[in-house]
């Protein structure tokens, strides 16, 4: 794929982003694609992921490409970086921070800037055999073959989980209290990590509940940016049989073996919840974050809350036009999906979609 941009005219939006970080230089146009459209992507796409500004899509061959999410404005669709051997990409949430990550084959880590252009990957140094990545708002963690958890940037918060009291690490340092974690999942001051038997430990921000250790307020320490914290991972009360995680900004959910997802933490004043609680949506839903929202797909269609547990759930209109998602990745009020015949498609929070089309 070259590094040509392409551009494709939007639809009308109905909802406004917080916020737009752009995305390529030099564009071509191409014909507008309504909700209808079938133009599939030039190179079949693997996984999407989104943050407050940008979206970004792995390619099967590698090839990471991002695209800017603002309203009103033209999709640039840009590669960024062709790692070979790439099988996982994560961005951060923060519009501080805006590097993409890729999970090599072998094991390492590599970063591109999302607004570069076929830009040489960057290692971090330090990481090997690491089977997971996931990125929160300004802090990445690893999770490494055998178990282990290691972290690296922002710390105000206590993200990095190693009791580190410094406010940032470009290194990866090891997370303390973790044996044998299965998955992570970072929001954006928090990080959960799942082992085996479905219990959770999670660390970070304390507001809101997020922790779900079900603390009294006042139990954790204040940390450098003037938030209550756990520098350590502390456990989730009463969870023990999760089977995935999903983190936003200030909430996580886990999905179970039994019984509905539950959710911990607040989207919203009236939403606290210092443990997990079951949520309005179905057993089997697979939950994510969109950031300000929860959200599960369920049977290729999505529905979402601001307040899990408290709130009614909205089928995602706009999604569902253009047929089964196959995988969602949300970010502030704009999410992209993977449809189930290869598409990717975009739209702002319940808004129309947008096909997005790839460079060939």
């Amino acid at each position: 794929m070259r590094a040509t941009p392409v551009q494709v005219v939007r639809m009308k939006r109905c909802f406004p982003l917080l916020v737009a970080l752009g995305c390529g230089s030099r564009t071509e146009a191409e014909p507008t694609l309504d909700a209808a459209g079938t133009e599939p992507p030039k190179e079949a796409i693997v996984q999407i992921a989104v943050n407050g500004g940008i979206a970004c899509a792995l390619g099967a061959v590698g090839t990471m490409s991002c695209w800017e999410l603002a309203r009103n404005r033209a999709y640039t669709v840009t590669e960024v970086g062709s790692e070979s051997g790439a099988v996982q990409i994560a961005v951060s949430t923060s519009f501080l921070d805006h590097k993409v990550y890729a999970r090599l084959r072998d094991g390492r880590v590599v970063w591109v800037f999302g607004q570069a252009t076929s830009a040489q990957g960057q290692e971090v140094a330090g990481l090997a055999n690491v089977v997971q990545i996931s990125a929160g708002g300004a802090h990445v963690c690893a999770l490494i073959r055998g178990g282990t958890v290691w972290c690296w940037g922002e710390n105000l918060s206590g993200q990095l989980g190693s009791g580190f009291e410094g406010g940032r690490s470009e290194s990866p340092i090891l997370v303390r209290g973790l044996d044998g974690v299965v998955e992570i999942s970072a929001g954006e001051f928090s990080t959960c990590a799942r082992d085996p038997s479905g219990s959770v430990k999670c660390w970070g921000r304390v507001f809101g509940g997020q922790l779900g250790d079900d603390a009294p307020e006042g139990a954790h320490p204040v940390c450098v940016g003037a938030d209550a914290c756990s520098r350590q991972p502390v456990a989730v009360a009463g969870l023990s049989d999760a089977t995935a995680l999903a983190s936003g900004l200030n909430c996580s959910c886990a999905e179970r073996r039994t019984g509905p997802p539950v959710c911990w933490g607040s989207m919203s004043p009236d939403a606290y919840r210092g443990r997990p609680e079951p949520t309005r949506f179905a057993a089997g839903t697979s939950m994510l974050a969109a950031y300000t929202q929860m959200c599960g797909l369920f049977g290729g269609g999505l529905s979402c809350t601001d307040a899990p547990g408290v709130g009614e759930l909205r089928p995602v209109v706009g999604g569902s036009l253009l047929g089964p998602m196959k995988s969602v990745a949300g970010g502030w009020d704009s999410m992209c999906a993977l449809l189930v015949d290869g598409q990717v498609t975009c739209w702002d929070k319940d808004g129309p979609p947008t096909i997005i089309t790839f460079p060939p």
